[in-house]
């Protein structure tokens, strides 16, 4: 992890993010980097951007694009890969 990424310390840090937003998200025993599309209230929609992302999630999410809910997130990408 990036020392300048922003860990996730409880889901109401999370109510600002939304299109645009950059979020890591855990997938198990890793976790991939998505760009949030489009948020419908709990549910998020993104792009998994794997050029940002772990091997290991690589290897795992196979798809560019991913749903998850916000509680999946563990960390934000601010003023790293967007400014949120």
């Amino acid at each position: 992890m990036n020392d300048e990424e922003i860990l996730v310390t409880n889901v109401q840090n999370l109510e600002h993010v939304g299109p645009g937003c950059y979020v890591s998200v855990d997938k198990g025993n890793t976790s991939c980097w998505v760009e949030v599309k489009e948020s419908y209230g709990a549910l998020l929609c993104g792009e998994v951007h794997h050029e940002l992302s772990p091997v290991d999630c690589v290897h795992k999410c196979r798809l560019n694009k991913m749903h998850f809910y916000r509680h999946s997130i563990t960390a934000l990408g601010c003023d790293i890969y967007c400014s949120c």
